[in-house]
């Protein structure tokens, strides 16, 4: 009974290791998509910053291209930061 009940304890180990570890692939995936997001998301305000510039003042539509460039920059700013800490913050 002894020896069933310690394979039995191994067998149980094994799977709850199996279940909590995550692969690499998924891991990989999962930084690569909050990059993505954080890249389109400062591009996104940028874009609507420099609409909202432009209707409140009626300017130029080159108010609306500044801005996007500007949350371009952020956006590539903010993934090269994410990739330096590795995500840890």
């Amino acid at each position: 009974m002894t020896q069933e009940t310690q394979n039995l304890q191994e067998k149980i180990k094994q799977q709850k290791a199996s279940e909590h570890a995550p692969e690499a692939s998924s891991v990989g995936f999962g930084f690569a998509m909050a990059m993505m997001t954080d890249m389109v998301c400062c591009f996104l305000v940028g874009l609507g910053l420099g609409l909202l510039i432009q209707n409140m003042f009626n300017s130029a539509s080159w108010v609306v291209a500044c801005f996007s460039i500007l949350g371009g920059i952020a956006g590539l700013i903010s993934v090269f930061q994410m990739g330096l800490r590795g995500d840890k913050g």
